[in-house]
């Protein structure tokens, strides 16, 4: 099995990487923002034919194809994450995948084909980059933390930041918007920054970043501090002091 995610989260990368700078928006979905390139759907392809024909009774759950069958070992797909930095010539983009039984995520794979870093946790057995094991950060100062987020700025959101700022006793604090979960999965769980806060996006944006930052010794929790499943919208990875600290503040 990890040979055969491992390979298919490449093969689809590599495809992005091909197809990067090349292509342009092929269509819109919910509004001009929400993008799908010719890549997504070349990607998609390529994952959901290679599942089908190895795993012809597992499900599927893809971004750009919908919902394939109901069997509770399930994939979940997001073939091109990131998608507005991909249409804009911004090389912060990734393939990612869940596979998830029984709405437990078991395994997680992350690939990032510019920087050609394949991100891969498993259940139990711990979160690599490019084999090398990895593990969240051991920072426990949340002022002088360092986290990011995927969220847009609304009434609710704004909420959010302000709450932090509050809890901030010097000017500033520091957050990064990479325009991509997968890529924010990764920098948290290399301890490269200390947690991330992801709102009103999808499951295929939530699920391979949760088991990756729970393999690498992090916390996964809901805005409201409650266990993160796959139903829920929003969420919290990181270190696990950080993360408890920033669950009160919201709180």
């Amino acid at each position: 099995m990890e040979k055969f995610i491992k390979q298919l989260v490449r093969d689809a990368g590599g495809i992005l990487r091909d197809n990067f700078g090349k292509v342009g928006v092929l269509r819109t979905k919910s509004n001009v923002l929400d993008v799908v390139t010719v890549a997504d759907e070349l990607a998609d392809k390529l994952i959901t034919e290679r599942i089908k024909k190895k795993f012809p009774s597992h499900a599927i759950i893809s971004e750009e194809s919908g919902t394939h069958n109901n069997n509770p070992k399930k994939w979940i797909i997001d073939p091109l994450d990131g998608t507005s930095n991909f249409s804009k010539g911004i090389p912060l983009f990734v393939t990612q995948l869940a596979y998830t039984e029984n709405n437990k995520v078991k395994i997680a794979a992350i690939y990032d084909p510019i920087h050609d870093n394949l991100f891969y946790a498993e259940k139990g057995k711990g979160a690599y980059l490019n084999n090398k094991r990895i593990k969240i950060s051991s920072k426990v100062d949340f002022e002088y933390s360092q986290g990011c987020v995927d969220l847009g700025l609304n009434f609710e959101t704004i909420k959010i930041y302000d709450k932090i700022q509050k809890n901030i006793h010097h000017k500033y604090f520091w957050v990064r918007n990479l325009g991509a979960a997968g890529i924010h999965a990764g920098i948290v769980a290399n301890g490269n920054l200390d947690w991330a806060i992801l709102v009103g996006c999808f499951v295929w944006d939530y699920a391979p970043l949760a088991l990756l930052v729970e393999e690498a010794g992090g916390l996964v929790r809901t805005v409201s501090g409650k266990k993160w499943t796959l139903k829920d919208k929003d969420i919290i990875a990181g270190n696990r002091v950080l993360v408890k600290k920033l669950i009160k503040i919201l709180k």
